[in-house]
This record gives C-alpha cells, structure tokens and sequence, in this order.
C-alpha cells in the first residue's frame, strides 16, 4: 500500500503492524517447510543407502546364479560324455570285386534282383 502525505500515523502503524504479523507467518511457514525438507532428506538418504544396498546384494545373487547355471552346464556335460558311446567309421571292405561298381545300375533292374526288391518299394506304376 503506497503511503500519502496526509496519511495518518495510526493508519502508518496498522499498516506496520500487519506488514509485521505476515512477515512472521511467513517465516513460520519457512521454518515448517525447512523443517519438513530436513526430513525428507533424511529418509531419502535412508532410501538411497537401502537402494545401494539392495543393488550390492542382487550384483552379489546375479554373481551366484551365474556361477551356479555354469556349473550346471559343466555337470550336465560331464553326464553326456560319461554316458556316451563312440562308435568308430563304418568302413566298408571293397576289396571284393563285387562289391565295387563299375556301371550305374537301371532301377527297373534292381528291383528284379531278389535281395534288393524286398527293400525296395516299387515306384507306382512298375511292374514285375
């Protein structure tokens, strides 16, 4: 409120009196609101530090169950070759005469040949 010349002295001090009154509130309201930060920065430090703390311990059980799905592997391994059965190559003997090719052989004939027809399906529409 802008002051005049001919403004009285008790309506200066009202004025004072009640600039004064709002300057208290709102130092009370400052003092409210430090003091509710003050807390809230105490329990936000105590959150962060739980925070780091639960970020230590799943760093820590990641670690673990790293570990742990590789040992897995290595038994699981371990158990394949310890049950496993190696079977050398099949070598087959050519030193028969007959058993080495010398000519492709038509289908039409092969199924003609008694051993081999009983392996053999006939294509559809051979006949014997």
């Amino acid at each position: 409120m802008g002051t005049h010349k001919l403004a009285s002295r008790a309506a200066l001090r009202a004025e004072v009196k009640h600039l004064t009154a709002e300057k208290d509130a709102q130092a009370l309201r400052l003092a409210q609101v430090l003091r509710d930060f003050d807390a809230a920065a105490v329990e936000l430090s105590g959150a962060l530090e739980d925070r780091r703390a639960a970020d230590e311990r799943t760093r820590r059980l990641t670690e673990q169950l790293s570990e742990t799905v590789a040992e897995v592997h290595r038994l699981q391994a371990r158990l394949a070759e310890c049950g496993a059965v190696t079977v050398p190559p099949i070598e087959r003997d050519t030193s028969d005469p007959a058993d080495v090719a010398t000519h492709p052989v038509p289908i039409a004939q092969a199924l003609e040949w008694p051993t081999l027809s009983l392996r053999v399906a006939a294509p559809k529409g051979a006949t014997r």
